[in-house]
C-alpha cells in the first residue's frame, strides 16, 4: 500500500477552532485516499469529532476517517 502525510494544523487542540475543522474537512474532501487517519490532541477531540460527523449528511461521498488521539 502507499501512503501520503498531510499537515493540517499543528497547533495545541486548546487552541483549535471551526476554521481548522473545516480546513480539515476541506482536506479529507480533496484527499483521493480510501482511509483516512486524523491524530488530534485530547482536549477539542470530542468537538472536532461532533463537527466533522454533522458535515455526514453533506458530503455523503466522502470517506470518513478514523480519528485518534495523541496523548
Amino acid at each position: 500500500f502507499t501512503w501520503e502525510l498531510t499537515s493540517v494544523c499543528a497547533k495545541d487542540s486548546q487552541e483549535i477552532t471551526d476554521d481548522d475543522r473545516a480546513a480539515l474537512l476541506s482536506a479529507c474532501e480533496t484527499s483521493s485516499s480510501t482511509c483516512i487517519i486524523i491524530t488530534h490532541g485530547t482536549d477539542t477531540l470530542i468537538e472536532t469529532a461532533k463537527y466533522l460527523g454533522s458535515q455526514h449528511r453533506a458530503h455523503p461521498g466522502l470517506h470518513w476517517g478514523r480519528l485518534t488521539c495523541a496523548i
